[in-house]
């Protein structure tokens, strides 16, 4: 197995562990949600470190480098934006962190477009600054929790364990005798379904989000604050003899 692979393996199931994470504790206190937020963006930038290290060092990776500092230094404003300014300003910073450590991961898949199952983290890095984009927008209205960034870290650690699959299927064909025919043709026609899965799920992950997140999981918090603010007008109007029409 290559480092490569052994690397997208690693970064799917390190994605999965801290999911399970997320769900287990739900709903965390601030500080160890912003344990949580600061962890995210911490392993990201030591993973960035050792890639570069296994492929030839900072000096000849200048992606993974500028990706590792991106991630480093998130990690330390992402603790205190939400120390300062809770979850909100948390949110803010994970969105630019997923915004420009999302450009960075498409460079990294264009010059590694030869070493193949690199049109995953293409794929991959793209979203995630759309993704980056989204949560910026949201943090200034009504900012979702951790468990809704949960979907973030899910479709990274799809694409990272697509692209380690991918590199393990190309080897054992490029390793499998011409003589075999039968079972190259079988490996032919698995890699075709792999690619029609992959593609499926891509095409369709923005409409099966939509259909499973719970309807009234953004904003609810908001809205029942709001409420509760209104009802405490009503009743402080009431007592003092002002009567408040029903809208």
């Amino acid at each position: 197995m290559t480092w490569l692979q052994q690397f997208y393996f690693l970064r799917a199931g390190v994605a999965v562990a801290w999911i399970s994470l997320v769900v287990i504790t739900a709903p965390a206190s601030l500080p160890l949600a912003g344990a949580l937020l600061v962890l995210y963006p911490a392993w990201d930038a030591y993973a960035n470190w050792l890639d570069a290290q296994k492929s030839g060092g900072l000096a000849f990776n200048k992606g993974q480098t500028f990706n590792m500092i991106v991630s480093a230094v998130t990690a330390i404003c992402m603790g205190i934006a939400v120390g300062l300014h809770g979850n909100a300003g948390g949110v803010l910073v994970f969105g630019s962190w997923a915004l420009l450590a999302g450009i960075f991961q498409l460079a990294v898949g264009i010059s590694r477009r030869k070493l193949g199952g690199q049109a995953f983290m293409m794929i991959s890095g793209a979203q995630s600054a759309l993704a980056g984009i989204a949560f910026i927008y949201r943090s200034f209205h009504v900012a979702p929790g951790l468990v809704q960034l949960t979907g973030y870290a899910g479709f990274g650690a799809f694409y990272f364990l697509a692209a380690a699959l991918w590199l393990t299927f190309k080897k054992n064909a490029r390793h499998t005798p011409c003589r075999d025919v039968p079972l190259l043709n079988m490996q032919m026609r698995a890699r075709k379904i792999f690619w029609f899965v992959i593609w499926a799920a891509v095409l369709s992950a923005p409409a099966i989000w939509f259909l499973i997140r719970p309807p009234a999981q953004f904003g609810a918090q908001q809205t029942r604050n709001d409420y509760q603010q209104t009802r405490s007008s009503q009743a402080g109007s009431s007592s003092s003899g002002t009567i408040v029409p029903n809208r």
